[in-house]
């Protein structure tokens, strides 16, 4: 279960870190990830008559956390990250805080774990850690080289 959490964590965290340059857009994709996130998790922890409400549940409170996620991600920590994952060597730690957030400060730890090839793509896996107000959010993520040069989150 845990790895679950961790892989879908990641699979938010990354969505959000590497989407498109235009501000705005982690919002929607982040609340949408966190939905499905969600929507899995209360499926996984309910059954029989009750599973359709875990799910329904799972879904609007990952949506709410996704949605929070992203608007606290803006332009520069979208940039941090994606350096982060893709220069930083492997076993080191890239770390930085957003000191402009509604939240108040929020501070990213990114550490890339391991490279390896998936097919004839370039790979990383990584570690991350964000707190928010205190709160700590850890994932591991997976990124690859895409043939165009732009790093994919494939988790």
């Amino acid at each position: 279960m845990k790895k679950t959490v961790s892989v879908i964590l990641a699979t938010c965290v990354g969505c959000v870190a590497l989407s498109g340059c235009q501000p705005g857009q982690n919002t929607p994709g982040a609340t949408v990830v966190g939905a499905a996130a969600g929507g899995l998790i209360g499926s996984q922890f309910f059954h029989g008559d009750g599973k359709a409400a875990g799910v329904i549940m799972g879904a609007l409170i990952g949506g709410i956390v996704g949605n929070q996620v992203g608007k606290y991600m803006d332009r520069q920590d979208r940039a941090n990250m994606q350096n982060a994952i893709i220069r930083t060597p492997v076993g080191q730690q890239a770390s930085w805080t957003n000191q402009n957030t509604n939240a108040g400060p929020v501070t990213y730890n990114v550490r890339p774990v391991s490279n390896y090839y998936s097919g004839n793509r370039y790979c990383r896996k990584y570690h991350t850690t964000i707190t928010i107000r205190g709160r700590e959010q850890r994932a591991t993520g997976h990124a690859c080289r895409q043939p165009n040069g732009v790093w994919k989150i494939i988790n």
